[in-house]
């Protein structure tokens, strides 16, 4: 064993600042159908999905959507292509809020509540 198993401070303000200082990434998918996948949720909500087909059809969030992730998690998804409204589509899961992108460049924000329920903000 010995003191390498423990939190040193200088790791753990290495450690803070890697996590504070964390940027925001840009996740781009050009399909027609979307289904938010649990790895585009993270812990910081620092994923921006711009979702940029002009003949999207459908937005999905399912119960795999949830998997593995904790209450507060988030994603954020943006419409960039020129299509009409979108709708947010549950499958098997709840959502809770405003589920419809109404103009181009719009973003909302999911917020895992846990139980297969999301919050929808903006």
């Amino acid at each position: 064993s010995g003191m390498s198993s423990y939190l040193t401070t200088a790791t753990a303000a290495s450690t803070y600042q890697t996590i504070a200082n964390s940027r925001y990434q840009f996740v781009t998918d050009d399909n027609t159908t979307y289904t938010v996948p649990a790895s585009a949720v993270t812990e910081n909500g620092r994923v921006i999905v711009e979702l940029s087909n002009n003949s999207l059809t459908s937005i999905t969030i399912n119960t795999a959507t949830g998997t593995g992730k904790s209450v507060g998690d988030s994603v954020h998804i943006s419409i960039t292509g020129t299509y009409a409204a979108q709708v947010l589509v549950a499958s098997g899961v709840t959502l809770q809020g405003d589920l419809t992108f109404s103009y181009q460049y719009q973003t909302k924000t999911l917020v895992y509540k846990g139980t297969n329920t999301w919050k929808i903000v903006g």
